[in-house]
């Protein structure tokens, strides 16, 4: 079963979606990383599944799903 990165409301994250991050920023999700993302055992692994973000307040955002703070705004 291929797990599928949530947002807290249910709704799957998509690459591509605007979204606020902890109430404060607006943001684009630019890639969903999961334990089956390439790079994972070089890289990935020490930070876990989350997704990365760009924005112009904060330029690159690493987000992880336990702390995911994120809300959907609108998809792409």
């Amino acid at each position: 079963m291929t797990k599928i990165a949530r947002y807290n409301d249910g709704q799957e994250i998509n690459a591509g979606d605007f979204v606020k991050i902890d109430d404060q920023w607006d943001g684009v999700v630019e890639e969903i990383i999961l334990e089956s993302s390439e790079a994972w055992d070089d890289y990935w692994k020490d930070h876990g599944e989350g997704v990365m973000l760009t924005g112009e307040a904060f330029g690159r955002l690493f987000v992880g799903l336990i702390e995911n703070e994120l809300v959907l705004k609108r998809r792409r």
